[in-house]
């Protein structure tokens, strides 16, 4: 059974740690352990544990860890978002992940669809952490 209500503690505490899991691997090994308690159950925080993931392998020294990684979390996201593809949380998860992982990892293909998306949605949004953080993101990346 998915879940897909109001966020709770998890996803409130899965969003600042993805924030700071940017820029500190400790954060990133943090939320990854958040998230690893989900399992399928919820498709938000199986996204954020992709996301983890992918941090992991901006961490990572050795570019083969970088590369699995990345590959890792990538499928995880995708198949967060194929259990809930018009979750505008997700989409954000991946127009991030697309927007900022080098381009020969050949992982650009729906920003366009992401972005138009998620400007689309944003409006309507009832969480406001999330409207604010969705709304840093793109003003941050113009």
């Amino acid at each position: 059974m998915l879940m897909y209500g109001p966020p709770g503690a998890d996803i409130s505490k899965a969003r600042i740690l993805f924030i700071a899991a940017v820029e500190h691997e400790d954060k990133a090994v943090e939320l990854l352990k958040l998230t690893a308690k989900a399992g399928n159950q919820d498709a938000v925080l199986l996204g954020y544990q992709g996301i983890a993931k992918t941090l992991l392998g901006k961490h990572a020294f050795n570019p083969v860890n970088k590369v699995s990684y990345f590959n890792k979390g990538k499928k995880i996201l995708e198949d967060a978002l194929a259990l809930s593809p018009e979750n505008v949380e997700l989409r954000y998860l991946r127009l991030t992940l697309q927007e900022n992982v080098p381009s020969l990892l050949g992982y650009s293909d729906r920003i366009t669809e992401d972005r138009a998306f998620i400007k689309a949605k944003l409006p309507g949004l009832a969480d406001p952490q999330l409207k604010k953080m969705i709304t840093d993101y793109l003003t941050q990346k113009k």
